[in-house]
């Protein structure tokens, strides 16, 4: 009976242990294989982080903690706004004015990029770390286009010390605008400024009417072709080739009546073409025709015959020394 009595403990206690082990190691391994994974997720996610941190500086979220993030995701929006300021004002051309303050402030964005001490590291980062180089690149074909514009001939930029500055047109860019300004009131005010094209019999008032802002326009416009040696800048050039290609094709108004520009241009043609004219009748009047002196046939004849006497003469007198020389021989 004790026998049968102690096989059942010890099968109980056997059984236990036989159940709370593989439970311990199922709890243990579950521990372990959760506590990697969690491990795992972190590493992979920092690595995640650091990869997407240097292809992903354009997103939404700002880190504080990194200014050269900060600085350069600043440079991409004002990159953003040039570009877009830029392709709206390319026809008709109005880049110069229209974009000032977007270029400068590309121009502040780089340089706080690129030459600012402490931002060394975005230096290094996003202008040296390739072969490429876009930033670069981008910010240079930029100012190729401000630099082939002449933009700089069109404003004056008053930095602020603080990021920013006030755009200013120089004086001689605004007189142009406002002439520019009065000759569109003008040819807007005439009745027949909706003429068609190659109806121009209808724009003989409007000749007349803004002919004087025109002139005034065109003789600043010269001016400061002068000062600036030819490099004006591009707005104002695209709108006087405009103006003036609307002016002499359009309207007709240089090939006109009442258009005095044509009567120089005539009186200095009729003198020119007269100039051989009078030059040959006044040298014909005024001059003295040297006449030259011919001999004639008696003078001639005389001249000839004094010659044949001289020669006669020569002739006799050496017949005279041969018939002596003879003589004085026989003598002999």
């Amino acid at each position: 009976m004790a026998i049968f009595g102690s096989r059942p403990a010890r099968t109980q206690s056997q059984t236990l242990l036989s159940i709370k082990l593989p439970v311990t190691f199922t709890v243990l391994l579950f521990v372990w294989s959760l506590t990697t994974f969690q491990c795992g997720s972190c590493s992979q996610s920092s690595e995640d982080l650091d990869y997407d941190e240097d292809l992903s500086v354009g997103s939404t979220d700002t880190n504080v903690s990194n200014p050269c993030e900060l600085v350069y995701k600043e440079y991409l929006n004002v990159i953003d706004n040039f570009t877009h300021c830029e392709l709206q004002h390319a026809r008709p051309f109005q880049l110069c004015l229209s974009c000032a303050e977007q270029f400068e402030q590309t121009k502040a964005m780089f340089w706080n990029l690129t030459e600012e001490p402490k931002h060394v590291e975005c230096k290094n980062k996003y202008l040296q770390s390739d072969k490429v180089q876009i930033i670069p690149t981008m910010q240079s074909n930029m100012e190729d286009i401000w630099n082939k514009a002449h933009c700089q001939n069109c404003y004056m930029y008053k930095p602020d010390g603080l990021g920013a500055g006030t755009i200013v047109n120089r004086t001689d860019v605004a007189r142009f605008i406002e002439l520019y300004q009065n000759l569109t009131d003008c040819l807007n005010a005439t009745k027949d400024m909706s003429a068609p094209e190659h109806n121009f019999g209808n724009s003989s008032s409007k000749c007349q009417t803004c002919n004087a802002s025109y002139t005034l326009l065109t003789a600043h416009y010269n001016s400061m072709y002068s000062t600036y040696s030819g490099d004006v800048c591009m707005d104002l050039v695209d709108r006087m080739n405009y103006t003036r290609k609307l002016w002499t094709l359009h309207f007709r108004c240089t090939h006109r009546e009442g258009d005095h520009d044509l009567l120089p241009v005539v009186a200095i043609s009729c003198i020119v073409a007269c100039t051989p004219i009078l030059f040959y009748v006044s040298l014909r009047v005024t001059s003295k025709v040297g006449r030259k002196k011919i001999f004639k046939q008696k003078r001639l004849g005389t001249s000839l015959g004094t010659s044949s006497d001289s020669g006669d003469h020569s002739q006799g007198a050496g017949g005279d020394t041969a018939a002596s020389r003879r003589r004085h021989t026989t003598t002999d």
